[in-house]
């Protein structure tokens, strides 16, 4: 709580807003920091309190052995999933989640890896999707 209110304090923020859905995008593996973070978050108990659905991975987690993916990278990168997944997050490994049927019926925004910011306003039907997209380059 002290992160979030230090977090909140620094982007001038007079208050939390409730969200329905939310989306981790910590799940490239990037070295052991980032795993032992979720692995120690799963331990103690850790839960998403809305559904919440994962970011792209570094590997297929299926198929990494037979497509000859180094060990080095493969069993982390499946353990750093595993882990959000044993938190209770939804294992899309999409960076689209707005696609997903699962998507809220609301107003939402994000960035997403693709580095374009969406706003949408009628998911999950996406024809309706209004998409604004704003280059980062």
């Amino acid at each position: 709580m002290r992160i979030l209110v230090r977090a909140a304090a620094i982007q001038n923020a007079t208050r939390l807003v409730k969200v329905k859905q939310a989306h981790i995008d910590s799940c490239i593996f990037i070295g052991r920091g980032g795993l032992s973070f979720a692995q120690l978050l799963a331990d103690w108990g850790g839960r998403v309190a809305v559904p919440t659905t994962l970011n792209a991975i570094s590997i297929d987690q299926r198929k990494w052995r037979e497509s000859g993916i180094a060990t080095s990278l493969g069993e982390p990168s499946s353990q750093l999933a595993d882990a959000y997944v044993r938190m209770g997050a939804q294992p899309s490994f999409t960076c689209a989640p707005y696609l997903l049927d699962s998507a809220p019926g609301c107003n939402v925004l994000g960035t997403v890896s693709n580095v374009c910011a969406y706003l949408l306003d009628s998911a999950p039907g996406y024809p309706n999707v209004k998409k604004y997209s704003l280059s980062l380059w």
